[in-house]
């Protein structure tokens, strides 16, 4: 049996429509019983808005498999208040890997 490798990147402004189509792709499997403006997770305007403004929404990663992206991972700061102190924690939002 052979070993899988991937390889993880940041994502850029490039890659908008490749995260677009694996994220709504990993979200059709629940589709019918969800209404019709809630199958479509993300557009092309609302990734590219989160890829240029890193700091406010998070990074996504992108796993490679040397050939092509096979996966997307979303990793957002959400603040939570654990104590009298605030702080940033990552929280991950998305995971798709195709075999």
């Amino acid at each position: 049996m052979s070993k899988l490798v991937y390889s993880f990147r940041k994502a850029t402004l490039q890659d908008v429509a490749t995260i677009v189509q694996i994220t709504n792709d990993a979200f059709m499997a629940d589709a019918f019983f969800k209404k019709p403006e809630f199958v479509i997770r993300f557009n092309e305007e609302r990734v590219s808005d989160m890829v240029n403004n890193p700091v406010e929404n998070g990074v996504f990663l992108l796993a490679s498999d040397g050939e092509s992206v096979v996966g997307s991972i979303h990793f957002e700061p959400i603040q939570k208040i654990l104590s009298a102190d605030s702080q940033m924690i990552p929280k991950v939002s998305l995971i798709k890997i195709i075999f």
